[in-house]
């Protein structure tokens, strides 16, 4: 029943009215915005690439950091039995 009515309401030429409304906007601005427009379409979509990329390399980066924390740990388990050892045979 929603369908019906939402098909009733909706004009059958809408996508035409739609764009016809759309370049009678466009060609009324001055062409200074219309170009503003443009331009900044360009730098949103660059942004969004530069985005992308850089949290490409931050996650890159934390795995990186996240590897080296576990080989320091490693690193200073060994250092504390060594020490550990080094202690006993002074006891001795």
């Amino acid at each position: 029943m929603a369908i019906e009515i939402l098909n009733q309401s909706v004009p059958s030429n809408a996508p035409e009215v739609y764009g016809q409304i759309t370049k009678t906007i466009i060609n009324s601005l001055p062409p200074a915005v219309v170009q503003g427009a443009k331009v900044l379409g360009i730098v949103v979509i660059i942004y969004i690439i530069f985005l992308i990329i850089r949290t490409f390399f931050q996650i890159r980066s934390a795995r990186r950091i996240g590897k080296m924390a576990e080989n320091i740990e490693d690193i200073k388990k060994k250092v504390d039995i060594l020490v550990l050892g080094k202690k006993k045979k002074e006891k001795k």
